[in-house]
């Protein structure tokens, strides 16, 4: 391994201990992946999605922000949970009382007492709700998470197979440039011998520029892409990124009912919408639960005195209470104008999970169409390639015995060159719309 490389897997190393911390497991399991990739040996697009999956920093803080969610959970249960109190007070009172024959006299009271109340809440309805709404919030973020995992599995499959495409259509740029400067020899050799002009030579070289020019764009969008690529994993753009052929495919166009109810059974935004839609009911009982009696239990332990003294805790000055007490509203506009938002919050939540079912249904529609479409530009294309092949082989054959000019020599290499990305372009399109497809129906791996 040259130096440029190891110092580039020493970078990568470090990238991922910053990125991923705390999390020992994910470490472990990309880490060889990662080193593979560094060396710039070939990566599958599972080992990417792999990657991905453990380093990409928006999905971490998706992950991070629903386990804090999961862990306000206990807040919801605090309305069942005992609450403890300890206390010292201490007070002095100053008046005047009338003695013997009216006479005023000033005197002082000192009161000094400690000791622990405990509270606890015995049956409220609204606390009840209050849990239940809060784990379904949890849920839903969670399913929330899922979401955004599976778009970001679609964003490294199309990122991987957009990397495939620009380097095709690179291959195709190189094989034009080559074509066009055997053209061009050709050119050269028939004004050498008198059978060309210099018209057809100057023609031919503005087409191998032209070529040169399709290479160093084709070059460009490479690199574009496998940075977009290494963005979406998590790792430095500038690291090496060489990618391993997909296995091959055969075209298959999938039957929308049963995909819609596979979409319905597995779409995490359909799960997220139902499970706000939940929470938000539990909203209004919450609501509705503070017109409904609670009840609760107190006991307090301590001890008071006039002084404070050695004796301060004898057995002589401790008391204790312990009660239970029935609190029954009778009127509050808060509650009921908690009701009526809580019911409008709920309304809201149900015409967005409409809407999710609806967006389902149309993506699962158009994935497929798409399927469609591109298996049959795949068809198209072959046989244009195909046709565009003989044409320039004709055409070749004509022009070595002067009977066509260059120029219908250069469209015919124009003609095959387009052919040839087009078939690039349909092929990689397809193998987008698949992934498209697996993301539309919820099951993205």
């Amino acid at each position: 391994m040259n130096r440029l490389k190891r110092t580039t897997l020493g970078a990568a190393c470090l990238l991922l201990a910053g990125t991923i911390g705390a999390s020992a497991v994910a470490s472990e399991n990309v880490l060889p992946e990662v080193k593979r990739l560094a060396a710039g040996k070939p990566v599958t697009i599972d080992e990417c999605v792999k990657i991905a999956l453990a380093l990409n920093p928006s999905l971490l803080a998706s992950e991070r922000g629903a386990s804090a969610s999961d862990r306000a959970i206990l807040e919801a249960y605090a309305n069942y949970l005992p609450s403890v109190t300890g206390r010292f007070d201490g007070s002095r009172t100053s008046g005047q009382i009338t003695g013997p024959f009216g006479s005023l006299k000033s005197v002082k009271f000192d009161r000094f007492s400690t000791g622990v109340s405990i509270r606890q809440n015995l049956f409220t309805y609204s606390g009840y709700r209050s849990i239940t709404a809060a784990k379904k919030s949890r849920d839903a973020k969670f399913a929330g998470v899922e979401v955004k995992r599976q778009e970001l599995i679609l964003q490294v499959k199309q990122g991987f197979h957009n990397v495939m495409k620009t380097e095709d259509l690179l291959d195709v740029a190189n094989e034009n440039l080559v074509v066009g400067e055997e053209q061009l020899k050709l050119a050269e050799k028939r004004k050498e011998v008198g059978a060309g002009v210099i018209a057809y030579v100057l023609k031919a070289k503005a087409q191998v520029e032209s070529n040169r020019l399709d290479v160093i764009t084709a070059e460009k969008n490479v690199a574009t892409a496998k940075a977009e690529l290494l963005s979406a994993l998590g790792l430095d753009v500038s690291l090496p990124l060489v990618l391993s052929e997909p296995p091959p495919v055969e075209p298959s166009i999938p039957p929308f009912e049963e995909s819609l109810r596979l979409a319905y059974e597995n779409r995490p935004d359909l799960l997220e919408g139902d499970l706000n839609y939940r929470a938000a009911r539990d909203g209004i009982g919450r609501a509705r639960g503070e017109w409904i009696p609670s009840l609760s239990g107190n006991f307090s332990y301590g001890w008071q005195d006039t002084e404070l003294t050695e004796d301060f805790l004898a057995d002589i000055n401790r008391t204790w209470t312990a009660s239970v007490s029935l609190n029954m509203p009778l009127f509050n506009a808060g509650t009921l104008s908690r009701i009526r938002q809580n019911r409008a919050l709920a309304e809201e939540a149900h015409w967005n999970l409409e809407s999710t079912r609806q967006a389902i249904a149309f993506d699962v529609q158009e994935a497929i169409l798409s399927l469609e479409e591109s298996a049959k530009k795949m068809e198209v294309a072959e046989r244009n390639v195909s046709a565009a092949q003989e044409d320039l082989r004709v055409s070749q054959g004509k022009y070595k015995h002067g009977l066509v000019p260059i120029l219908d020599l250069i469209e015919s290499q124009a003609a095959l060159a387009k052919a040839r990305a087009e078939k690039v372009e349909a092929f990689h399109t397809y193998l987008s719309s698949r992934a498209s497809y697996e993301k539309a129906i919820g099951i993205p791996e």
